[in-house]
């Protein structure tokens, strides 16, 4: 039988459900890595903590990768993360790879942009713009005179 986790003596933030920050060191991994390191890194991308600043820059690195299979995995993932996020950014990385050296990598690119054609991406509103306030529902209060 299994025994309840417990957070740890000594208190770290991961422990107590706090969302840490991820390593510094992923972006260097990326480009000096071995191999399945760097696929593994590709595809843990989804699992960072917001903001998507961080899963970007590495996917940026991930394009610049010597390996197809790296980028084909960069192209995958950063249509996963158009479609959950509407970030027009991954979209522009998909976009980006239909231009690759490697005809796999371009053949990918070219049908994940296909398929991401239907999605919405999600505007933000510009910073100048007030919300639209909405007026009070007004009571219907029939005094008989």
């Amino acid at each position: 039988m299994a025994r309840p986790l417990r957070p740890c003596r000594d208190g770290c933030a991961g422990c107590q459900g706090v969302a840490v920050p991820p390593p510094q060191e992923l972006g260097s991994l990326l480009v000096s890595a071995d191999l399945p390191t760097r696929f593994a890194l590709i595809q843990m991308i989804p699992e960072l903590p917001p903001p998507p600043d961080e899963a970007l820059r590495l996917l940026q690195l991930g394009l610049l990768d010597p390996a197809a299979v790296v980028r084909r995995q960069v192209a995958e993932v950063a249509a996963g993360l158009y479609r959950h996020t509407g970030l027009l950014r991954f979209l522009q990385l998909v976009r980006s790879l239909r231009s690759d050296a490697d005809v796999i990598v371009r053949a990918q690119a070219a049908i994940l942009n296909a398929e991401l054609a239907s999605v919405r991406p999600f505007i933000p509103p510009p910073a100048s713009a007030a919300p639209l306030a909405h007026p009070e529902p007004r009571s219907e209060e029939h005094t008989s005179e």
